[in-house]
């Protein structure tokens, strides 16, 4: 009798185990990375067009581009929402914050921050109707003092857009945007300064609640120039996003710290295409990166460095993909199915860049040296020489996203649901 109590108690420690390490796989797939780009001034002037001012047309041509790769524009309070929700789930094993969260994703995936520097009144003639037309969310950092003042965004104005759900306003500092960069950092240096820096961040926040009736301002620093007192300052204001301008712009992910959030630069010279598809790579290197990391854990290299994967000519192992609904199936040949809608789906699902190389064998470049395979013994699995990782199974890559991966030896058919 003890020894089937013994037996069951067992069996559950490893249902729960399993069931743990699914939610964690699951949850780790959901930390996804949040492209942040920061615009400035919009005009048809090509006098004004430099690397911090673009023309309306190009403005359009990044939305198009956005939006037929996908990209779901949010507020920074969206996204705030979103990495709380995750946090929740991750830290409290809370499945409501995971179904959650996964429901926040649905709704809005492939989420990405737009932001606009200093309040530029062409926010309200040309980007407010842009984000009318195609249904996306911009985040908008008002320079108080400017508010009114020629070029610059009025009261009236900033009101309108905030009550529209397509803007959220940010505090760019009441005044101290006038400070030229250098010497922002020198001012940012001296604890003597803390009341003057703070009372100036406090009243722009203070007018932005009175423009807006909403007390959800992020924090936007000029020129990107921060120290450790402009951070103390924010905490003790209560605020929990900043955003700088560090040009690298690592993508700010669902577990990471939402201050200090790095945007990359919207230049003028670069193309719609171009731009989406820097994002996207980025993107994609930040989302593989850390899921092979972490995965080096989840799926020991011991458990798998034994095997020793061989391609042959003309093995036709099947591969069923599936996505949304849709079923996708390509072969282990794929040197002669290269347009194959399948591999297409596995690139963009499973953060994969990866090209036909010889030997039938799917080249991933994020790894360095590295090729997907399946062998004589119908194993599909990823061979990794330069990290050290070799023949990484594939099944362990999916599972880890959260897919599941089953092996049907009667139909020799790899699936991926």
């Amino acid at each position: 009798m003890k020894k089937i109590s013994y037996i069951f108690c067992l069996s559950l420690f490893f249902i729960f185990s399993a069931i743990s390490a699914a939610s964690a796989n699951s949850l780790t797939a959901m930390n996804v990375p949040i492209p942040t780009v920061m615009y400035h001034k919009i005009s048809d002037n090509p006098e004004e067009w430099n690397d911090y001012c673009i023309s309306s047309a190009q403005l359009r041509s990044d939305f198009e581009e956005l939006k037929k790769s996908g990209f779901t524009p949010i507020t920074v309070n969206e996204y705030l929402d979103m990495a709380d929700t995750y946090k929740r789930a991750l830290t409290e094993r809370n499945a409501n914050a995971e179904v959650a969260l996964r429901e926040k994703l649905t709704k809005s995936p492939n989420p990405i921050l737009i932001t606009f520097d200093d309040g530029y009144k062409d926010g309200y003639s040309i980007l407010f109707p842009m984000l009318k037309e195609y249904g996306f969310k911009a985040n908008l950092s008002m320079v108080g003092s400017y508010e009114g003042n020629g070029d610059f965004l009025s009261k009236e104005q900033i009101k309108e857009m905030s009550d529209s759900g397509l803007v959220q306003f940010g505090n760019h500092t009441y005044a101290l945007h006038d400070k030229m960069k250098n010497n922002l950092k020198n001012y940012y240096t001296f604890t003597q300064n803390y009341d003057i820096i703070k009372n100036d961040f406090v009243k722009n926040a203070d007018l932005l609640r009175e423009w807006t009736g909403k007390n959800d301002a992020f924090f936007t620093y000029p020129y990107g120039v921060s120290s450790d007192l402009t951070e103390k300052i924010l905490d003790d204001m209560g605020v929990r996003v900043s955003l700088v301008t560090d040009l690298s712009a690592k993508f700010v992910k669902l577990s990471d710290s939402p201050r200090k959030i790095s945007r990359l630069n919207r230049t003028l010279t670069e193309s719609s295409s171009a731009l989406v598809t820097k994002i996207i790579n980025m993107k994609t290197r930040q989302s593989y990166s850390s899921a092979y990391n972490a995965m080096a854990n989840y799926y020991s290299a011991g458990t798998v460095k034994n095997e020793n994967p061989t391609v042959k000519a003309g093995n036709s192992i099947p591969i069923r993909f599936y996505s949304n609904g849709n079923v996708y199936e390509f072969t282990g040949n794929i040197e002669n199915n290269t347009t194959s809608v399948a591999l297409e789906e596995l690139k963009k699902y499973g953060n994969i860049s990866a090209k036909t190389a010889s030997n039938n064998k799917i080249r991933i470049n994020h790894f360095g040296v590295c090729d997907v395979v399946i062998n004589s013994a119908n194993v599909v699995t990823v061979s990794a020489q330069v990290r050290g990782q070799a023949n990484l199974p594939v099944r362990a890559f999916f599972e880890f996203l959260g897919y599941t991966v089953n092996y049907d030896a009667v139909s020799k058919t790899v699936e991926i649901r």
